[in-house]
Protein backbone atom coordinates (compact mmCIF):
# COMPACT_ATOMS: atom_id res chain seq x y z
CA UNK A 1 0.00 0.00 0.00
CA UNK A 2 1.23 3.49 -0.89
CA UNK A 3 0.35 6.62 1.11
CA UNK A 4 -0.51 9.54 -1.19
CA UNK A 5 -0.69 13.00 0.37
CA UNK A 6 -3.31 15.30 -1.15
CA UNK A 7 -3.01 19.11 -1.19
CA UNK A 8 -4.85 20.87 1.66
CA UNK A 9 -7.52 22.42 -0.55
CA UNK A 10 -8.26 19.27 -2.58
CA UNK A 11 -10.87 16.61 -1.96
CA UNK A 12 -9.53 13.21 -0.93
CA UNK A 13 -9.91 10.57 -3.67
CA UNK A 14 -11.63 7.38 -2.54
CA UNK A 15 -12.90 8.89 0.73
CA UNK A 16 -16.06 7.14 1.92
CA UNK A 17 -16.87 9.81 4.54
CA UNK A 18 -15.62 12.89 2.66
CA UNK A 19 -14.15 16.03 4.29
CA UNK A 20 -10.73 15.20 5.76
CA UNK A 21 -11.28 11.45 6.04
CA UNK A 22 -8.82 9.03 4.39
CA UNK A 23 -9.62 7.39 1.08
CA UNK A 24 -8.78 4.10 -0.62
CA UNK A 25 -8.37 3.36 -4.32
CA UNK A 26 -6.59 0.22 -5.42
CA UNK A 27 -3.31 0.01 -3.52
CA UNK A 28 -3.28 3.70 -2.53
CA UNK A 29 -4.28 5.28 0.76
CA UNK A 30 -5.08 8.98 0.27
CA UNK A 31 -4.86 11.55 3.04
CA UNK A 32 -4.23 15.22 3.71
CA UNK A 33 -2.18 16.68 6.52
CA UNK A 34 -5.46 17.28 8.42
CA UNK A 35 -6.64 13.66 8.02
CA UNK A 36 -7.17 12.06 11.45
CA UNK A 37 -4.76 9.24 12.23
CA UNK A 38 -7.67 6.97 13.19
CA UNK A 39 -9.13 7.44 9.71
CA UNK A 40 -5.87 6.46 8.00
CA UNK A 41 -5.42 3.48 10.30
CA UNK A 42 -8.99 2.31 9.73
CA UNK A 43 -8.73 2.43 5.94
CA UNK A 44 -5.26 0.82 6.01
CA UNK A 45 -6.63 -2.00 8.15
CA UNK A 46 -9.45 -2.59 5.66
CA UNK A 47 -6.79 -2.98 2.98
CA UNK A 48 -4.77 -5.38 5.15
CA UNK A 49 -7.86 -7.56 5.80
CA UNK A 50 -8.90 -7.77 2.12
CA UNK A 51 -8.23 -10.52 -0.34
CA UNK A 52 -6.15 -9.58 -3.41
CA UNK A 53 -9.29 -9.91 -5.53
CA UNK A 54 -11.14 -7.29 -3.48
CA UNK A 55 -8.12 -4.99 -3.47
CA UNK A 56 -7.95 -4.99 -7.27
CA UNK A 57 -11.41 -3.39 -7.55
CA UNK A 58 -11.12 -1.14 -4.52
CA UNK A 59 -12.53 2.37 -4.94
CA UNK A 60 -14.00 4.19 -1.93
CA UNK A 61 -16.09 1.42 -0.36
CA UNK A 62 -14.00 -1.24 1.37
CA UNK A 63 -17.10 -3.42 1.74
CA UNK A 64 -16.73 -6.46 3.94
CA UNK A 65 -19.04 -8.00 6.49
CA UNK A 66 -19.58 -7.36 10.20
CA UNK A 67 -16.83 -9.78 11.36
CA UNK A 68 -14.35 -8.04 9.04
CA UNK A 69 -15.36 -4.60 10.30
CA UNK A 70 -14.80 -5.80 13.87
CA UNK A 71 -11.38 -7.17 12.89
CA UNK A 72 -10.49 -3.89 11.17
CA UNK A 73 -11.43 -1.89 14.27
CA UNK A 74 -9.47 -4.18 16.57
CA UNK A 75 -6.39 -4.12 14.32
CA UNK A 76 -6.63 -0.32 14.14
CA UNK A 77 -6.39 -0.14 17.94
CA UNK A 78 -3.45 -2.56 18.06
CA UNK A 79 -1.55 -0.61 15.40
CA UNK A 80 -2.22 2.69 17.20
CA UNK A 81 -0.14 1.34 20.09
CA UNK A 82 2.81 1.02 17.69
CA UNK A 83 2.70 4.70 16.60
CA UNK A 84 4.75 7.05 18.81
CA UNK A 85 2.49 9.65 20.39
CA UNK A 86 -0.75 7.89 19.43
CA UNK A 87 -1.65 4.69 21.33
CA UNK A 88 -5.10 3.23 21.91
CA UNK A 89 -6.26 5.81 24.47
CA UNK A 90 -5.51 8.70 22.10
CA UNK A 91 -7.09 6.82 19.19
CA UNK A 92 -10.32 6.28 21.16
CA UNK A 93 -10.36 9.94 22.23
CA UNK A 94 -9.92 11.04 18.61
CA UNK A 95 -12.71 8.75 17.49
CA UNK A 96 -14.91 10.22 20.23
CA UNK A 97 -14.27 13.69 18.81
CA UNK A 98 -15.81 12.51 15.57
CA UNK A 99 -18.77 11.17 17.60
CA UNK A 100 -18.60 7.83 15.80
CA UNK A 101 -19.04 4.62 17.69
CA UNK A 102 -16.30 2.09 17.07
CA UNK A 103 -17.00 0.15 13.90
CA UNK A 104 -20.62 1.16 13.44
CA UNK A 105 -20.51 4.37 11.44
CA UNK A 106 -23.37 5.61 13.64
CA UNK A 107 -23.22 8.90 15.47
CA UNK A 108 -23.00 8.96 19.23
CA UNK A 109 -24.61 11.69 21.29
CA UNK A 110 -22.36 14.72 21.69
CA UNK A 111 -21.12 15.80 25.11
CA UNK A 112 -24.19 17.95 25.74
CA UNK A 113 -26.49 14.93 25.57
CA UNK A 114 -24.12 12.19 26.74
CA UNK A 115 -24.42 10.42 30.07
CA UNK A 116 -22.93 11.85 33.24
CA UNK A 117 -19.95 9.49 32.95
CA UNK A 118 -18.76 11.04 29.68
CA UNK A 119 -15.66 13.19 29.55
CA UNK A 120 -16.41 16.90 29.67
CA UNK A 121 -13.96 18.13 27.04
CA UNK A 122 -12.70 16.20 24.02
CA UNK A 123 -9.02 15.57 23.44
CA UNK A 124 -7.44 17.27 20.44
CA UNK A 125 -7.66 15.24 17.26
CA UNK A 126 -4.44 13.58 16.10
CA UNK A 127 -3.53 14.24 12.47
CA UNK A 128 -0.38 13.64 10.47
CA UNK A 129 0.99 17.01 11.48
CA UNK A 130 0.59 16.23 15.19
CA UNK A 131 2.62 13.01 15.20
CA UNK A 132 6.03 13.34 16.84
CA UNK A 133 9.00 12.82 14.54
CA UNK A 134 11.16 9.83 15.40
CA UNK A 135 14.66 8.93 14.23
CA UNK A 136 15.03 5.65 12.40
Amino acid sequence: MELVLVAPEEGIPGSYWGESEAGLRGDRLYARLDTPVHSMLHEACHYICMTPERRSGLDRDAGGDDPEESAVCYLQVLLADELPGVGRQRLWADMGNKRLSLGSGQERPDSSTASAGSRSSPAPETSITHLPRTKR
